[in-house]
């Protein structure tokens, strides 16, 4: 699907430039505006993360559509650490280092959001 790809090759170059991002956090790590970078080029990842699952599914590309509470938790689930990422990086320029709380919150909210996700299939 062209749409697809054209979708990808965006979000490959974000996970490209990770490394870089990566380096400048761990090189000034008293740098809040590192921490901030970094948030918000995960967040802009995630952001075409969710575009590529949207577009997939509007094209009829997933084994499983996306219907009622499925797709309302794949919502959930895809939106996550856009909202997680992003808040960070704006909060990182007051609370620095700090902002890495965001970033690990992610897992077990997503890890509910699955499960409960099971139990409603």
């Amino acid at each position: 699907d062209g749409g697809l790809l054209g979708l990808t090759i965006p979000y490959l170059g974000l996970i490209a430039l990770i490394p870089f991002v990566q380096s400048v956090l761990s090189d000034r790590p008293e740098e809040n505006l590192a921490f901030a970078l970094y948030g918000i080029l995960l967040g802009c990842a995630s952001i075409m993360g969710a575009l590529m699952l949207w577009h997939a599914h509007r094209r009829g590309l997933l084994r499983q559509p996306l219907v009622g509470r499925n797709a309302w938790f794949e919502v959930a689930r895809s939106g996550l650490p856009i909202v997680l990422f992003l808040s960070s990086a704006g909060l990182a320029l007051l609370i620095g280092e700090w902002a890495v709380l965001f970033w690990v919150a992610i897992w077990p909210i997503d890890a509910v959001l699955a499960r409960l996700q099971r139990r409603e299939a």
